[in-house]
């Protein structure tokens, strides 16, 4: 009898643990997206799959800094051979970012900072990439920047 009790007294006890966290509250408190802002300094990249094997060579690379501000939108400098000096507005998300450059024609023989990119923002490190490509996949080309927040 004494056992038969201690069974029950040891489920209702474990029963009642149960109902109790179940009625904890869960909140599910949305982390703020940190937003890009401030100058970055780093390498523009553009990378071509290789034909056979896997993998990419860097055809394209050149220094750039990049100024964003959600107030002013975002301004690209280091005008050079490569790269198109530039300037616009943008919007973003968790997983994407929105270019859309003031200076950019189709006619541009320069690569520009424009159109939708995946990004990766940290508050120091500013990493933005996006396939370009030729065939029906798309992954021909991939345009690379890995930026880092800048001292001055």
């Amino acid at each position: 009898m004494k056992m038969k009790t201690m069974s029950v007294m040891t489920v209702i006890m474990l029963l009642t643990g149960i109902l109790v966290t179940g009625c904890v509250s869960n909140k599910n408190e949305t982390i703020p997206l940190p937003a890009p802002n401030g100058k970055f300094d780093g390498e523009f990249r553009v990378l071509k799959k290789k034909a056979s094997g896997t993998g990419y060579d860097v055809i394209v690379k050149d220094t750039i800094r990049l100024t964003i501000s959600p107030d002013s939108g975002y301004r690209v400098t280091g005008d050079t051979t490569k790269h198109a000096g530039s300037k616009g507005s943008y919007v973003y998300d968790y997983y994407y970012i929105k270019f859309n450059d003031k200076t950019y024609t189709d006619t541009a023989s320069k690569r520009h900072l424009n159109g939708v990119y995946a990004y990766f923002y940290d508050g120091t490190r500013f990493e933005i990439a996006r396939n370009y490509g030729t065939n029906v996949l798309g992954d021909t080309l991939k345009l690379q920047y890995e930026l880092k927040r800048a001292t001055n």
